[in-house]
């Protein structure tokens, strides 16, 4: 069963005191991680687009391992999310979900500790041809164990 039919199922709706599943009607979906083994420098500058390096999932198509960006391919709502990880003390880690050029939400690791974790979630709707992507801030080490999702909720 793919992620899109899970998350379909897991979605509900009340409608007149019911339970109703919702429908997802295209299979858009995609998951990547920054590496599968080591630690790797993913940081491509202050500005610059994350590019993850492993795909586990891209149903649809619609997100592009080279240039790090996932491209609406159809109007709908959308949900992103990503985990990011800094594995040096004393360098922050801080990068944003963006959409279109425009940081929607920001995920800062701690300069305090080695290996601080950070993460954000946001529900977008998109046109088609929209473009997310991670942009990088601080210009910092992005680890192995880093990744990012997005999936179709409906359209």
């Amino acid at each position: 069963m793919s992620l899109v039919k899970i998350l379909a199922v897991l979605l509900v709706t009340y409608a007149n005191g019911q339970t109703v599943a919702q429908s997802v009607g295209n299979d858009i979906a995609f998951t990547v991680k920054a590496t599968n083994n080591g630690n790797i420098d993913l940081s491509p500058g202050v500005g610059g687009v994350v590019k993850f390096q492993t795909e586990i999932t891209n149903y649809g198509n619609a997100f592009d391992l080279a240039n790090g960006v996932f491209t609406a391919p159809v109007d709908g709502m959308y949900l992103f999310s990503a985990s990011m990880y800094n594995v040096f003390a004393g360098q922050k880690l801080d990068t944003d979900i963006v959409k279109n050029g425009i940081p929607e939400v920001n995920m800062y690791c701690s300069a305090s500790i080695q290996y601080s974790a950070c993460s954000a979630t946001v529900v977008l709707r998109l046109a088609t041809s929209d473009r997310i992507w991670i942009s990088d801030k601080s210009g910092k080490l992005v680890d192995h164990d880093s990744s990012f999702m997005g999936v179709l909720l409906n359209s």
